[in-house]
């Protein structure tokens, strides 16, 4: 007769969050220079009010303000990105650090350096990615930590 632990080793590795192959992808939608967000905002929009009421913010000292673009949210989620105020310009990208079971977790790259066109402008850049539909919990990781969940 011969036992085995194979079943405490797999019970035991399910409860570990595991790391999976990416396999959601980000589409840029749309990037600008002034959000009108004087800190870091990461938000995850999942419908057509929630879009809205981010472009209301967006729009308040433009006039004409900016689209509000058309998306499809039975088939995809925007994420905004908004740098807060810097000095100067900055292009940001989003991308996908880490996939797990039951999160995403998206980093900001840095790939396009600061213009320095004028010391005196500031700016409050951002990004807005869609990605599929998905019910994973969709995070910002930032310097090794957490900035903002969902």
């Amino acid at each position: 007769m011969s036992l085995s632990c194979s079943a405490q080793r797999k019970s035991a590795s399910d409860k570990v969050d595991k790391e999976e192959e990416p396999t959601s992808s980000l589409h840029l939608v749309m990037r600008g220079d002034y959000s009108n967000s004087m800190e870091p905002t990461f938000q995850v929009i999942r419908g057509e009010k929630a879009l809205k009421m981010l472009f209301s913010h967006i729009n308040k000292t433009r006039k004409p303000g900016i689209p509000v673009p058309a998306v499809d949210f039975k088939e995809n989620i925007l994420l905004f990105y908004s740098s807060g105020r810097i000095s100067g310009q900055k292009d940001l990208e989003l991308c996908i650090k880490k996939e797990f079971r039951d999160s995403i977790w998206v980093g900001v790259e840095n790939k396009i350096p600061l213009k320095k066109v004028n010391s005196g402008i500031s700016t409050t850049p951002f990004c807005i990615y869609s990605i599929p539909q998905t019910a994973k919990k969709v995070v910002l990781f930032k310097n090794k930590e957490y900035l903002n969940k969902e």
